[in-house]
């Protein structure tokens, strides 16, 4: 497939559909090296079509399918050196500044709404 240097998964749950089973699947985000090419078959196939249909047997003998598609709004490459505790700690921290700074503004909305009665 070419050069990867790191891959970011994300579980889907589909739901959206009344009446059908809800079931979750795994997306994957695959970044490669720039330098490195992906398979022709696979850019022709991207580039044709938006999408190239892999399919592999795992190590257990079952198989899956996997479709692989061009990301248009890709993660930028991390440039902390914080382990992975350091920056949930941050995220945290920063979700709890959000929340704060929705209630405030909350209450400063009342508070000119209530004024301009």
């Amino acid at each position: 497939m070419g050069k990867v240097y790191r891959v970011d998964f994300e579980t889907i749950i589909c739901n959206d559909v009344p009446g059908s089973w809800d079931f979750e699947y795994q997306t994957a985000i695959i970044y490669k090296d720039e330098a490195a090419e992906w398979d022709n078959t696979i850019i022709k196939s991207i580039n044709e079509s938006g999408s190239f249909v892999f399919y592999h047997t795992n190590f257990d003998g079952t198989n899956e399918c996997w479709t692989m598609k061009k990301h248009t709004n890709p993660i930028p490459k991390a440039t902390t050196q914080g382990n992975i505790h350091q920056l949930q700690n941050n995220n945290r921290v920063l979700n709890m500044l959000i929340t704060d700074l929705k209630e405030e503004n909350k209450n400063l909305k009342e508070a000119l709404l209530n004024k301009n009665k």
